[in-house]
């Protein structure tokens, strides 16, 4: 019983850590996000989405435009593990390599 045990508990448990790792980082790549964008006339951001390790951040603005990605890049790069991809996806077919 104990073996049935701990091959039962082990994947939950690896699994509720995993979801809730991606909650966390996609709240938080979110925020960074629409901070970022507060300058850009008309910029939101719609959704984060993700691959694997990879975000993609769906975001529009008025002229297709976005601030300097480096300042992305740096607000991120404390925020969030190094090994997770971000792109930012501003539809008109750009997108943005950040992470």
């Amino acid at each position: 019983m104990t073996v049935l045990t701990v091959v039962v508990t082990v994947p939950l448990a690896a699994n509720s850590i995993v979801a809730v790792a991606l909650t966390r980082w996609t709240s938080t790549i979110q925020a960074i996000t629409t901070t970022w964008l507060a300058e850009e006339p008309g910029a939101r951001v719609y959704d984060v989405s993700w691959s694997g390790a990879d975000a993609t951040v769906d975001v529009t603005t008025d002229d297709g435009q976005v601030p300097d990605i480096g300042d992305l890049q740096t607000a991120l790069s404390t925020a969030i593990p190094s090994w997770v991809g971000v792109v930012v996806d501003v539809g008109q077919g750009s997108e943005y390599v950040v992470q």
